[in-house]
């Protein structure tokens, strides 16, 4: 009984909704934690050269792997940013093909993770607000109020206002409540509305004897295409990307993944 009760809340994260009738421009979005910017970046460049994505939000971003990708070329791919490369674990960013107005960033009180955001200039759809999300890691049982206080402190959806997007690193999947409540603002979950809600972006391929995590939170109506994971600079973490069709709908796509402990976020 219990078990098919757990089929049937988990089993419709792998249906698509239906698409949604949308006839702006084609917006890529690509997320990537840089694992205290140990990542590869020559790999990360390569995604976003191959793929053509319009835009690019990074965690654990530092001032080394901010160099070695300016130097990889990603400054002629991506040449509109956001940046807060900070040593260690709590640097943000953002980049974009387009304009950025309205920039700035925030920094969280859990572990005092920094979230970099700006509103994108898109021709031809209404600005689109970007935060480069992370908030705390549930890792022990002593930091979970820290994990709450920074999903409460995530930028609620506007359905009324400005189509915003939270694509980053949430450490969350929809089975958590913190996360769930954020979505019932206004976001809806990218990967479960696209039929890729089972698929991990972090978990056991690592090594780690533990199920896959999966989710990428996002604000209104279901993408176009499917959410891809690629792997990325270290295979620990999984980047998720999808093409979104902007339109004027106040809400916005959210892509996230989970991470885990201070260490390894």
């Amino acid at each position: 009984m219990t078990a098919a009760a757990l089929i049937g809340v988990v089993a419709p994260r792998a249906l698509a909704s239906p698409p949604p009738a949308a006839a702006g421009p084609t917006v890529r979005l690509l997320t990537a934690n840089l694992l205290k910017g140990g990542a590869d970046p020559a790999t990360l460049v390569d995604l976003v050269r191959r793929h053509r994505v319009d835009v690019l939000t990074v965690q654990e971003f530092t001032p080394e792997i901010e160099a070695e990708l300016d130097r990889l070329g990603l400054a002629a791919l991506l040449p509109y940013r956001q940046l807060n490369a900070e040593v260690g674990t709590t640097g943000s960013g953002l980049y974009a093909r387009f304009r950025l107005a309205d920039v700035g960033v925030r920094r969280n009180q859990g572990f005092f993770f920094s979230q970099a955001y700006g509103t994108v200039a898109v021709p031809g759809a209404p600005p689109v607000r970007v935060e480069s999300a992370h908030p705390a890691a549930p890792y022990a049982v002593r930091v979970v109020d820290d994990w709450r206080t920074d999903l409460r402190a995530q930028p609620a959806a506007t359905p009324d206002g400005t189509l915003r997007i939270l694509a980053g690193d949430l450490n969350a999947t929809l089975d958590h409540a913190p996360l769930r409540a954020l979505l019932r603002t206004g976001y809806v979950d990218a990967g479960d509305a696209a039929g890729a809600g089972l698929t991990g972006t972090w978990g056991p391929y690592d090594g780690d004897p533990i199920p896959p995590g999966h989710h990428r939170p996002r604000a209104g109506r279901p993408p176009r295409r499917r959410p891809r994971g690629h792997r990325p600079p270290d295979p620990r973490h999984r980047p998720p990307r999808r093409p979104r069709r902007t339109s004027p709908s106040r809400r916005a796509v959210i892509p996230v993944r989970p991470a885990r402990g201070r260490g390894r976020r």
